[in-house]
């Protein structure tokens, strides 16, 4: 299985983009230095589209500091000075890159904070379990997300064209009410290669497909991004935090009804990603692992029943 298409990975695709918003570099210029077509771009938004979900540390990685990638570092040198004077919506995100790039201006870091996020209530917190594997490198025991409000901000707009409240709720019920478990799973070599992969890095836990090799369920890998969505747009500031639990009472109820414990419920959610996007198992299956095995996780300290 190959992590790149037509010769893009993951962090070329996000340096890309951090590129074209924040340098304001033509789609032209990103074009030749990835060496792609129109059309090809259009295929490597689609392959990665969730990836600032899936693998969000990466993605912020490479779309705050495109120069990381060794395809943007030459045109990027001295890039800076022009996109201080371009007409773009995005121009003012070089402001919100400032602790990447020595700004200490104490007013662009407060208006970049969270500031909008509350504790999370005593009876609330086991509701946090769910959308753990996605958020695996923030918080678990709050409502807290690392970063920038601002980094945030674009990879909502880029990963789920989320910029408001409306957007939001829409995006978060269609995960409700469909999601990718009302499509039809396309099968193809690249998918088997995936299943192969998928169930190595996750053993002993198996995927569940059939003797066809279709895959049986994939719920799970709805409703792990209604909860990582949910506390997404809620740290955004997009949904206020009796909208995020609402939520996350919709993602356990939903998973309760489905699954008897943990194991179950990652296996449904590796089944949907394996089927559904692909990528690398490896980051994800060790979470899993790690939460299953672990005595203090969150999954440990709150069984699913």
């Amino acid at each position: 299985m190959s992590d790149t298409i037509h010769g893009v990975s993951l962090p070329d695709y996000a340096a890309a983009l951090g590129a074209m918003s924040t340098h304001l570099i033509s789609f032209d210029v990103i074009a030749e230095a990835l060496n792609i077509t129109d059309e090809q771009w259009t295929e490597v938004c689609t392959k990665y589209q969730f990836a600032a979900m899936t693998d969000m540390s990466t993605y912020m990685q490479y779309f705050g500091n495109p120069s990381l990638s060794p395809k943007f570092s030459s045109i990027l040198s001295g890039s800076e000075d022009n996109a201080s004077s371009g007409n773009s919506t995005f121009s003012q995100l070089m402001n919100n890159f400032a602790g990447l790039y020595g700004n200490d201006d104490e007013d662009d870091d407060e208006e970049d904070e969270f500031e909008n996020i509350e504790p999370v209530p005593d009876d609330k917190k086991q509701l946090l379990a769910f959308g753990a594997i996605i958020l695996h490198q923030h918080p678990t025991d709050t409502f807290e997300i690392h970063g920038y409000k601002s980094d945030l901000k674009a990879m909502l707009e880029n990963a789920w064209n989320i910029t408001e409240n409306d957007d939001a709720i829409e995006t978060l019920d269609w995960l409700k009410e469909e999601g990718h478990r009302a499509e039809e799973a396309e099968i193809d070599e690249d998918t088997q290669d995936d299943i192969e992969e998928y169930e190595k890095a996750l053993s002993p836990l198996k995927l569940n497909i059939d003797e066809k090799g279709s895959p049986k369920d994939i719920d799970a890998w709805d409703i792990e991004r209604i909860a990582s969505v949910a506390r997404y747009c809620y740290a955004a500031g997009f949904i206020d935090q009796q909208t995020c639990l609402q939520y996350l009472e919709t993602a356990a109820k939903m998973a309760k009804e489905r699954y008897n414990n943990w194991s179950e419920y990652a296996s449904s959610f590796m089944t949907g990603r394996a089927f559904m996007y692909g990528g690398s198992p490896a980051n994800f299956a060790a979470v899993i692992l790690n939460m299953l095995s672990d005595k203090k996780s969150i999954w440990n300290t709150y069984p699913l029943k």
